[in-house]
């Protein structure tokens, strides 16, 4: 667990400063195609390493011998709600949300609320669903996701609103930007390895 979060925590360490100089020496598109060589490497190296378990081969067997159809209108449905709302955030401001005079926004918005709608309804009475709803059933399951849910929406909230008002009301390009956000990142790196240890060594056991 340590070394996973590790791993995660790279990005908010790295990933500002890495994207800030980027988009300042060269273009804000080169922060998509780093992603490509790393992702290459990513998949290569699962496709050469990770097996499936046992219970996935036979699943997949049964599936070759009677195969399912695939859901597509439920990716349609997916795909709407998915672009509308991404649409919607990252132009709301630009157009002046819902006094856009074209009706961008609220066609948008509307377009959410259909296909969200929609997709629930469609996803609950499908066999072999894109996205099962189902779990969110369950007493537990549903108030964990909500709970984790705003947890990382305040956590990365600052990740994503300090850039901005850093480089709005300082005047810092976007390098000085990351490079103000990337230290918070390495405490909490140290403590991490540090707690793994203890933990490890039996040292936490009755906290």
């Amino acid at each position: 667990m340590t070394l996973f979060g590790v791993a995660a925590l790279l990005a908010p360490i790295v990933g500002p400063t890495l994207g800030g100089w980027l988009t300042d020496n060269y273009s804000w598109r080169w922060i998509f195609y780093i992603n490509i060589p790393v992702g290459t490497i990513a998949v290569l190296a699962s496709w050469l390493v990770l097996e499936d378990p046992e219970y996935l081969k036979k699943q997949r067997s049964e599936l070759k011998r009677n195969p399912t159809g695939f859901d597509t209108i439920g990716l349609c449905l997916l795909s709407i709600t998915m672009v509308s709302w991404e649409v919607v955030l990252s132009k709301g401001q630009e157009w002046d949300w819902f006094n856009d005079p074209f009706f961008r926004v609220q066609t948008l918005a509307a377009l959410f609320v259909l296909g969200f709608g929609g997709l629930i309804f469609w996803e609950s009475r499908q066999r072999f669903p894109v996205v099962n709803f189902k779990p969110l059933l369950k007493p537990n399951f549903a108030p964990c996701c909500i709970i984790i849910f705003c947890a990382y929406g305040v956590l990365y909230g600052s990740s994503t609103t300090l850039p901005s008002m850093l480089q709005t009301l300082f005047g810092y390009d976007a390098t000085h930007a990351g490079l103000v956000l990337s230290p918070s990142g390495v405490f909490a790196i140290m403590m991490m390895i540090i707690i793994g240890i203890l933990i490890g060594r039996g040292w936490m056991r009755g906290c």
